[in-house]
């Protein structure tokens, strides 16, 4: 009897020290695996949006020369001297005397679209011939130029050309 009354103290004992030490301790592993285990799902999620992310550039560096291009197609900014500077080229390549080249108004359009207008205009002298080479130039831009209006002046063999035009950019 006294082996039986000390194993059921030994067995109490047992179950009293495996409730107060060990349980609240399995029970704090348990709550870390499932803290680690959330973790674990987080860092996966965050690895494969980091994957997105990755792709995403890839694929905006395989389009970066369209991309450029069409920034410079449609800029952020009017950049008017790049416009004239180019235009100014374009003239002298192609024989005509620049008479002026500048007024220059900016205004907003449709409120529906995000982008401003600017409209310019230039005068220049020479032939006809060297007139329509310069236009056809002017169409070969990448830069979106839309002429408004040409008046022509006969001034003995050459022209005075005055020209109308606008082009656009992006509001910031």
């Amino acid at each position: 009897m006294k082996i039986f009354i000390t194993a059921i103290v030994f067995i109490g004992l047992t179950v009293f020290l495996v409730t107060s030490f060990l349980l609240p301790e399995i029970e704090e592993l348990m709550a870390m695996r499932d803290e680690m285990d959330s973790h674990q799902r987080r860092l996966d999620s965050l690895e494969e949006y980091i994957k997105k992310v990755e792709d995403i550039e890839e694929k905006r560096d395989k389009y970066e020369e369209e991309l450029k291009r069409v920034n410079h197609i449609l800029p952020v900014y009017p950049e008017m001297p790049a416009v004239f500077s180019t235009i100014e080229e374009m003239i002298r390549r192609n024989d005509l005397a620049i008479v002026s080249l500048g007024s220059v108004s900016v205004r907003r359009t449709d409120e529906a679209v995000d982008f401003k207008e600017v409209e310019f205009s230039f005068n220049v002298f020479g032939g006809y011939p060297e007139f329509k080479n310069l236009i056809d130039d002017m169409e070969s831009l990448e830069r979106i130029i839309k002429i408004d209006s040409i008046r022509m002046e006969r001034e003995g063999w050459s022209y005075l050309f005055s020209v109308e035009a606008k082009t656009h950019f992006f509001l910031d």
